[in-house]
């Protein structure tokens, strides 16, 4: 049996003035992770798109990297979440992240999951909502070492 490697929280498109990237740690964490236990593993994301072309994009991106997607789910009022990068003169990049974006609404994952996780990386900047955070608590709360 392999492990189950969650990352919880923000899952996004970083727009950079020369084409757009996935972005958001956990499901970069979830890859890597899964990667690195030779995909003996079952690296899995918990967050939320947009019903839109961006989320329907990183939906792809999820299948073609092997990730689970039970539990990325799909908000109709909000939008896939973007990061903005705008690069100076002197190379010194800005960030503008979009607020109120799907994955600050992520919904409550099944119980079951949180108790069978080997690992989990929480998102920062998914911790800004608190619907976002409350599901991370009961995670965090059956998460047993």
């Amino acid at each position: 049996m392999g492990y189950c490697i969650v990352g919880i929280g923000e899952i996004l498109w970083d727009l950079f003035p020369e084409g757009k990237q996935m972005g958001g740690a956990p499901a970069n964490f979830a890859f890597h992770a899964n990667q690195l236990t030779g995909n003996a593993g079952n690296g899995c994301v918990i967050s939320c798109i947009g019903e839109d072309g961006l989320g329907k994009e990183l939906e792809q991106k999820l299948e073609g990297m092997s990730l689970d997607r039970n539990y990325l789910f799909r908000d109709p009022y909000h939008k896939t979440g973007t990061v903005t990068v705008a690069i100076d003169r002197g190379g010194v990049p800005s960030y503008t992240i979009e607020e109120n974006a799907a994955w600050d609404f992520i919904p409550h994952p099944p119980v079951e999951l949180a108790t069978a996780v080997d690992a989990v990386c929480f998102g920062t900047l998914a911790q800004r909502g608190t619907v976002t955070l409350y599901v991370r608590i009961v995670v965090a709360s059956n998460y047993t070492l």
